[in-house]
């Protein structure tokens, strides 16, 4: 039992997990650190410069995707308070687009996938935007009808939260507002009113974690460590 125990906490898989915390729950996602290395490498550059918390899911479209990534609020306290900004480009700048290496990963529903800048092609980047895939959206893999969105990981854990990122009907935790020109498919809290404050936008936050399980699988290889070593006494 303890062979098993230390061989299955030895074969844990080799991807960086990212928890998302936002306004309507977590979720842990697991980044394809070795097939798309250069996407992944700048996302998690992005998440530990902390660039990335306090940015909010600026669009959202039924049973297709939800995108994020690219707006946030900073407080600049007074006489302005809270302000939207838009991310820049730097400090971590662009990588190519890595959508036709050799590791090719499809947009299939519970993934997600950086946003190229356009025209998209092979040799377009991508910055900081990203999109939860909420469906399998075969058209994103392809460049002659807009896609070419490279693929860096795969939801793990929350998949019902997940879920709630998609504006269908009914949807207890958001919906969807034309909130301007820039932002016509914004989704806020389900229970905001006619007039959209800061505080009805659904945040990120995010940070880096074990797999999903890894603690509790060495907390039992310890436990039947120490039963071993018992019985051998």
């Amino acid at each position: 039992m303890l062979l098993a125990l230390l061989l299955a906490a030895s074969t844990l898989r080799a991807g960086t997990f990212v928890q998302m915390d936002t306004s309507v729950g977590s979720m842990v996602f697991e980044l394809y650190d070795v097939e798309k290395p250069q996407t992944t490498q700048l996302f998690l550059n992005w998440l530990a410069a902390g660039n990335y918390n306090g940015t909010y899911v600026h669009r959202a479209t039924n049973d297709y995707l939800a995108q994020a990534g690219r707006y946030g609020v900073q407080d600049f306290g007074p006489p302005f308070g809270k302000l939207n900004i838009e991310l820049p480009i730097s400090p971590n700048g662009g990588v190519p687009n890595e959508t036709f290496n050799a590791n090719f990963i499809p947009n299939t529903y519970g993934t997600i996938s950086m946003v190229p800048w356009t025209p998209v092609s092979t040799n377009t980047y991508v910055t900081s935007g990203f999109i939860f895939n909420l469906a399998d959206n075969e058209k994103l893999d392809d460049v002659t009808t807009g896609g070419g969105f490279p693929v860096f990981g795969q939801i793990v854990s929350g998949q019902d939260i997940f879920a709630l990122l998609n504006p269908t009907n009914g949807n207890p935790a958001l919906r969807v507002t034309n909130f301007s020109d820039t932002l016509p498919e914004l989704p806020v809290r389900a229970a905001t009113g006619p007039s959209v404050t800061y505080d009805d936008l659904i945040y990120l936050n995010m940070h880096v974690v074990p797999e999903p399980g890894t603690v509790a699988l060495l907390g039992l290889a310890a436990l039947a460590g120490f039963a071993w070593r018992k019985m051998k006494r």
